[in-house]
């Protein structure tokens, strides 16, 4: 049993990476962010800096939570590296969830009445945007598709991931990975040795055509 015990979530799926330090259950206790660009420079500074912050060190988080995608394959590989290398030296499960079904299950839980559809969209390229369509059935969704997009519309309410792009701004951050995991039919528990040294995030652009 640990003493004091923590979750350790982090996205580094988009441009601005985030680090959350939640109590068990999902209560966030606090969520930084990392500079555009500086994912891999600033993650082990901004743990250290969080765990500190609340008189806790490494051994305390008692389960670690990250995206398997879809967004930067850089950003993703980073973030599995750290808690692989973490998971090992204090032997904790880490949680891998889908990036567009934790969107989804975060923005349902901010909203008065759901949209019976919600499409999430991260834009992978220029011209490139993965599309996931849901069905809206709380407390689970049902994934009705998903597609590669080359031109973006504005179709059913939509999810996007860049202020650009015409619909609602709702992108990513590592608090929803803690607080709605429970929900999530993508997550996937990884704690045996073997499993954790193999894994490895999908990424999901590079297998559309």
């Amino acid at each position: 049993m640990l003493d004091n015990p923590v979750w350790l979530a982090m996205d580094l799926s988009g441009a601005v990476g985030t680090v959350a330090l939640l109590r068990p259950g999902g209560e966030l206790l606090e969520q930084g962010t990392l500079a555009r660009g500086q994912h891999s420079e600033n993650l082990l500074p901004e743990i250290e800096r969080l765990l500190k912050a609340h008189g806790l060190v490494l051994s305390c988080v008692e389960r670690f939570f990250t995206c398997n995608g879809p967004g930067s394959f850089t950003g993703l590989r980073v973030a599995y590296s750290a808690l692989k290398a973490f998971a090992l030296a204090h032997p904790r499960p880490i949680e891998v969830l889908d990036g567009h079904e934790i969107r989804a299950l975060a923005y349902l839980a901010e909203v008065r009445l759901p949209p019976e559809q919600l499409d999430v969209v991260t834009q992978l390229t220029r011209d490139r945007f993965l599309v996931t369509q849901f069905e809206c059935t709380r407390p689970r969704l049902g994934r009705t598709s998903q597609k590669i997009e080359t031109t973006y519309t504005q179709g059913s309410l939509r999810l996007v991931d860049k202020p650009e792009l015409e619909g609602i701004y709702f992108g990513l951050q590592a608090k929803y990975l803690g607080a709605h995991f429970l929900n999530a039919e993508s997550r996937k528990t990884i704690s045996e040795k073997a499993d954790l040294i193999s894994a490895s995030p999908e990424y999901f652009g590079a297998k559309f055509t």
